[in-house]
């Protein structure tokens, strides 16, 4: 796996592009030392057709399980602290 710091990988996109795409590995980039972004090399490219015809054969939740899970997420994100940031 490669790491490289944000500022390496803003100079040189292009090449880790490449390096991540022809070396068929993943590269984690940093800030601060903290991993921040994950990237990685598409194995297959999904047309919207392709993903439709996937998301036909995917179990789809029950009405009650749906609403179950609509409250549980509700309830998460009243309970998230603000952003700091415009961009957090």
């Amino acid at each position: 796996m490669i790491s490289i710091t944000a500022s390496e990988a803003a100079r040189g996109f292009t090449d880790l592009i490449h390096r991540v795409m022809n070396g068929r590995e993943d590269a984690i980039v940093t800030e601060k030392g903290i991993p921040v972004v994950k990237v990685i090399p598409v194995d297959e490219v999904c047309t919207g057709k392709d993903l439709a015809k996937k998301w036909a054969k995917v179990r789809h939740l029950a009405p009650e399980e749906a609403t179950s899970m609509e409250a549980d997420l509700l309830d998460a994100k009243k309970a998230l602290l603000p952003p700091l940031s415009k961009w957090d």
